[in-house]
């Protein structure tokens, strides 16, 4: 008896030392994962997922803009978001035109705006800043058919405050610009992001919810308080180089569109311990790169109306791509108060799959006028 009892207690000990050394390789196995998690390389893994789907920001897709002559042919096929404030819109917006704010955008178009729907999906803002912004975050989200309506409601008539553009077209600068090539940076590594994501697509989602979020206000720089402190920024020149030899601002660094940025190319020539500004010929194209860059992490700015906003004259006289009232403004149909119009609007709360967009960023051929330039 005595033995059995000394048998059943040996038992016993060895279970309970199995049962221990058990939870301790589980314990032992999250912990490895918990850490390698803790060390994966989020900026690579980003770097990898935009290049594989198509590298949106050096294609001919940036940025995604339409004219104003050019939307109102498809109106009836469009889902026209309208991201103005709701006054403005009360006071007069395109017939259709849903009222949705820029920070509610993401979870709109993944949950009542089945995108796939329509022909195209067309952000309106004030002059066509915000919406690029906001279109190159949904671009890269997978919202393939996505633009920004060029000069925004500026463009669409002349009675909704045509004076956001022209008042803030200048000359204020053109004597202080130059015609030196200025060098490029030298190379860095590229900004370090933290998501505790670790597949490519899960983190891009997470840099746009953040830099959504944050807003176009933060992105956006004017040209008095950019010249008040020139020498603080990185200054980046977003035009053709024939371009940039007519005339830049002082010590402004030339990248070509569409190649430079590219990760084969000069993108780790940025600096990151430097605010980096953008300026293209309207302000257009500099805030979808700089949507683009925020996402990877980079401290950058968008230079509000462009060059059209210190050195205006010249750049008609001799380069072209100005806001002209007499050409850029239209007389389309308006529609005022707080519904879309008087037809029934096909949004509505859906949670299906065609709400989801797609991983990878399909090139796909549109319509001329459609996209590109600034």
């Amino acid at each position: 008896m005595k033995d059995i009892k000394l048998y059943l207690s040996g038992l016993i000990v060895i279970l309970l030392v199995f049962v221990s050394c058990s939870n301790k390789s589980v314990s032992n196995k999250e912990e490895i994962v918990i850490e390698d998690a803790k060390n994966v390389n989020e900026s690579e893994l980003l770097f990898n997922f935009i290049n594989k789907s198509g590298d949106l920001i050096n294609t001919k897709k940036s940025p995604s803009v339409i004219r104003a002559e050019d939307l109102i042919d498809v109106v009836d096929k469009s889902l026209i978001i309208d991201i103005r404030s709701n006054d403005y819109y009360v006071d007069g917006h395109i017939n259709g035109a849903i009222n949705v704010k820029a920070k509610d955008l993401i979870e709109f178009m993944g949950t009542k705006a089945n995108p796939s729907t329509f022909e195209k999906v067309v952000l309106v803002g004030y002059t066509g800043q915000t919406s690029s912004y906001y279109t190159a975050l949904l671009r890269f989200l997978g919202y393939g058919n996505v633009y920004s309506l060029k000069y925004g409601m500026c463009a669409w008539s002349s009675k909704i405050e045509p004076r956001k553009w022209q008042q803030n077209i200048s000359n204020k600068y053109a004597t202080l610009i130059e015609t030196k090539n200025n060098p490029k940076g030298k190379n860095n590594n590229y900004p370090q992001i933290k998501t505790n994501k670790t597949k490519g697509y899960d983190i891009l989602k997470a840099r746009i919810n953040e830099v959504a979020n944050d807003g176009f206000g933060k992105a956006l720089i004017k040209i008095d308080k950019l010249m008040e402190e020139k020498d603080k920024y990185y200054i980046i020149n977003y035009w053709p180089v024939k371009n940039y030899n007519i005339g830049h601002i002082k010590g402004a660094i030339h990248y070509e569109p569409r190649v430079s940025m590219a990760t084969d190319k000069f993108l780790n020539t940025l600096p990151t311990d430097k605010p980096i500004v953008i300026y293209c010929y309207v302000g257009h194209h500099s805030p979808f790169l700089v949507a683009y860059l925020r996402i990877l992490g980079y401290d950058v700015y968008s230079l509000a109306y462009g060059a059209n906003s210190f050195m205006y004259d010249k750049m008609k006289r001799e380069i072209g791509h100005t806001f002209n009232a007499a050409d850029d403004i239209n007389d389309f149909p308006l529609v005022a108060g707080e519904k879309p119009s008087d037809k029934k609007v096909s949004v509505q709360e859906n949670s299906s799959a065609n709400n989801k967009p797609k991983k990878l960023i399909h090139k796909k051929k549109k319509k001329a006028g459609a996209e590109g330039g600034c």
